[in-house]
Order: structure tokens, then sequence, then C-alpha cells
């Protein structure tokens, strides 16, 4: 165990590989941490570990699409919830939208992020900064979450590529 897996209680299995879980706390607890490291550094420095994993990461961002309250989020009973109701998953203390079965039973491979805030006022200009990591500036194109988190753990000798977007980029950023 290294100090790194001790400080967080990151749970290891027998080839040493780190619960997905726990590498997302571990990251957002040595970044709070660390306070200097952006996510990108995070990522480059548990490349190598993610690499050999050949996990996949897929972001569907759906302009549009439903809230966090009829997904991910709901918040049955409350006055901001609507009328979704919750369901238990794979995961105790994890419920997610009771039109979601199929996915609450496999929610013990899946991540979810419902920590993610910005202080940034203006919808667009915050949508900007959680696909790049930047505040948009009229200067400066940023490249989007994908293509850092490709370029990191992309594999070059793929014949398909590590990132793919589909949409405008005039909105959504680099």
């Amino acid at each position: 165990m290294n100090l790194w897996q001790h400080h967080v209680g990151a749970r290891v299995n027998r080839d040493g590989v780190v619960a997905r879980r726990d590498f997302l706390r571990g990251v957002s607890l040595a970044g709070a941490a660390a306070g200097t490291l952006g996510w990108q550094d995070l990522v480059r420095a548990q490349a190598e570990q993610l690499r050999s994993r050949g996990m996949a990461c897929i972001l569907l961002y759906m302009r549009g699409g439903p809230s966090q309250f009829e997904t991910f989020s709901p918040k049955a009973g409350h006055e901001n919830g609507g009328e979704t109701s919750a369901i238990d998953t794979s995961v105790s203390g994890i419920q997610i939208a009771s039109g979601l079965p199929q996915l609450a039973k496999q929610m013990q491979d899946i991540a979810v992020v419902r920590s993610v805030t910005t202080k940034e006022g203006n919808h667009a200009r915050a949508q900007f900064l959680m696909h790049t990591g930047y505040a948009p500036t009229a200067s400066v194109k940023y490249p989007t979450l994908g293509s850092i988190v490709a370029h990191q753990l992309g594999d070059p000798t793929s014949e398909l590529p590590c990132f793919v977007r589909i949409g405008d980029r005039a909105a959504d950023g680099g």
C-alpha cells in the first residue's frame, strides 16, 4: 500500500488496481490538498495506471436533455424535486430516478459525480468551463475535456480515434 492509498483509504484489488470510486475520491482529496494542481495535472500523474486498466470514459452531454432531478439526483419529496421518484441501486446509499432501473443494477460500475460547482453565473460560460476547465476568453481556444484525456491516456497505436466529438464547437468550446 502506497502513501496515497493509505491517506485516502483506497481499496486495491489483487492486481494492485485502485477502485474507480476510490480513485475519484483520492483525486478530489489530493487536488484539495495540493491546491496548485489542476485536474489535468492529476490525470497526467495517474495516466500510466489508468491506461493500463484499459478503461473508457464516455461523456454524454445532451443540451436540453433531462435534468439531474430526472436522472442521477432525484429529489423526491423536495420542493425542487418534481414528480420523479427515486429507487435504490446496487450501491448502498445511492439512489437514482425510478425510470432508470437497468442502470441502477449496474451502479457498482458507474461513478456519479454530484459535487461539480462553479461560481460562474452565466450558463453558457459555466458550460464552457465544465467542458474545458477554463473560463472562456476571446483570444484563446482551449481544448475540451475529451481531447485532454485522449492526449494523456489515449493509445496512439489504435486504428480508432481516442476522442470523438459531435456537435457545435462554437457553442461548447474547443
